[in-house]
């Protein structure tokens, strides 16, 4: 990134999601987006300076454990006993396996403070969501391009970021994907 100070002493970050949330048609968005690799760093000094740049910033986050993965009653009540053996190691098993099957599903929405419609109301809004397979560089990755993260913002018509919020941790099928490294 990209760091220079503004007259007012405030930072100026120039970085791709920035530039990617100024682009104001769908279509821009996504021949920007198909050449764009967005770096965590770059996230994450969104993230930090958010106040700096008028935007209100939510995040969500959530794990997600495939249900054969919560314990029995009979399992819980193993750890307990010296009788229940099996179910003890069974129980045991099954917690230490839930961490590799987890899935942990991260939104990021980021809400232009300075933009409001005719009814002055913010209009504005991005939401940056993946999953930790969608960072993974290994062959969890569903995207053959490998590690991505989904974009979605106010430019895709009938997109409500409320109900997005809402419909967490699912994530919206409208999103496109977009190059991610950890650097």
């Amino acid at each position: 990134m990209n760091k220079s100070f503004g007259q007012d002493g405030n930072p100026i970050l120039t970085n791709n999601l920035l530039k990617l949330f100024g682009l104001t048609t769908k279509k821009e968005v996504f021949k920007y987006a198909a050449g764009l690799t967005v770096s965590s760093t770059e996230l994450v000094d969104i993230i930090f300076c958010c106040n700096h740049l008028n935007l209100f910033y939510k995040r969500l986050f959530d794990s997600i454990f495939p249900a054969h993965f919560y314990p029995s009653d009979k399992e819980l009540d193993s750890t307990q006993s010296k009788d229940e053996h099996k179910l003890h190691v069974k129980f045991f098993r099954k917690v230490d396996q839930s961490f590799f099957e987890r899935k942990i599903v991260i939104f990021h929405l980021f809400i232009d403070l300075t933009a409001k419609d005719k009814n002055n109301l913010l209009y504005k809004w991005h939401l940056i969501t993946f999953s930790e397979n969608d960072t993974d560089v290994l062959e969890n990755n569903h995207w053959s391009e490998g590690q991505h993260i989904h974009f979605i913002n106010y430019l895709w018509p009938n997109c409500d970021p409320q109900k997005l919020m809402n419909d967490f941790p699912k994530t919206p099928t409208k999103s496109i994907h977009i190059r991610y490294s950890d650097d």
